[in-house]
């Protein structure tokens, strides 16, 4: 899971070393940070993805992904982390990617220093030849999530919105247990209050892989029917290894020996995401996925998580999904997409 958030690291940590660091206006600093100052730094921004969680980075690493991490610093002050990967086409041409990143300080920065780190960045970027840099930027879960997520002043930078984003749907888990049922949907609820009438009983999937392996194979199946893609299951695998044995949380639900569903969530930090969930016929029309849900919501609340992402909602390709998942309550948050100042060459 990393480090806890330490004040004393976290202000060491942003202490820029010699060099680029140090430079007044916006800087970058390359592949130097500790993994322990990375996770602390995450800790004490408003949000961090797992995309941008360093074991995940490890993961892509592990992969054979191409990753870089860079510290973007504005007059001496650490106020960004961003994980990049880099990607070449026909040998010619190379893509480096921040997906849901970079990953801001909570206070004191604003558009148009984000804007200018992100530009450091795109042109200190440790690669040769013709190249592009494509940001993804992530929507903060306190912000007021109107609209498009910020763009972290890219537009008003030059760059170019070149894909629109995805939604989700954000939980609050700082809120009482009471205020986060009363805020459920009311038809959420009573199918939930039915589901816990059913005799069904949940149980943790346990910290080492192979007791979440049937879950992760159920939906391999699912994916194949559905048409959908998850994160392949030897990254989880690998995340699970890196992150630590709390970074992937799941449930199963039973009703006497026949399993009616289960759910999976990775953790990163004080956050978590919804990674994937599998009900049985008769699991579905006992309404599992409520009570599944709801016990997990429960379950990282008691264990520190104090944001929940759901993943994404497609209200057109996929209402019923997006009904349940916006039936909990949470925020529906709206990334501004992917943007890009086109290619360069250095």
């Amino acid at each position: 899971m990393g480090s806890p958030l330490n004040a004393s690291r976290l202000q060491a940590a942003q202490t820029p070393p010699d060099g680029a660091g140090r430079q007044s206006g916006a800087n970058v600093v390359w592949d130097t940070v500790r993994r322990q100052d990375w996770d602390a730094f995450c800790a004490a921004a408003p949000f961090a993805s797992y995309q941008q969680h360093y074991a995940y980075g490890g993961v892509l690493e592990a992969m054979g992904v191409r990753l870089h991490r860079a510290q973007l610093f504005h007059d001496g002050r650490w106020i960004g982390a961003a994980q990049i990967q880099f990607r070449k086409f026909f040998g010619l041409f190379t893509v480096a990617l921040v997906l849901r990143g970079p990953v801001w300080a909570r206070q004191g920065v604003d558009d148009a220093a984000k804007a200018a780190a992100i530009e450091a960045m795109r042109k200190a970027l440790p690669v040769a030849g013709l190249y592009g840099l494509i940001v993804a930027p992530e929507d903060s879960p306190y912000s007021c999530g109107d609209g498009d997520g910020g763009d972290d002043g890219l537009g008003a930078a030059g760059y170019r919105r070149i894909m629109s984003g995805h939604h989700t749907v954000m939980l609050d888990l700082t809120q009482d247990e009471a205020d986060l049922r009363g805020g459920l949907n009311g038809k959420w609820r009573n199918r939930l209050k039915s589901a816990e009438k059913a005799d069904i009983t949940l149980s943790p999937l346990g910290k080492r892989p192979d007791k979440y392996a049937w879950l992760i194979e159920k939906d391999e199946q699912q994916q194949k029917t559905s048409g959908y893609q998850a994160m392949p299951s030897v990254m989880v695998r690998h995340y699970h290894e890196l992150a630590g044995k709390g970074a992937v949380v799941g449930y199963a639900a039973k009703k006497g020996a026949e399993t009616f569903g289960g759910m999976l969530f990775l953790r990163h930090g004080d956050c978590a995401t919804y990674h994937i969930g599998w009900a049985s016929e008769a699991g579905k029309a006992a309404n599992v996925h409520n009570l599944l849900l709801w016990n997990a919501m429960r379950g990282l609340k008691k264990a520190g998580v104090k944001t929940l992402d759901l993943g994404g909602v497609d209200t057109d390709a996929n209402p019923g999904i997006a009904r349940f998942k916006i039936g909990t309550g949470g925020r529906v948050a709206s990334l501004s997409g992917s943007w890009s100042k086109g290619p360069r060459f250095q």
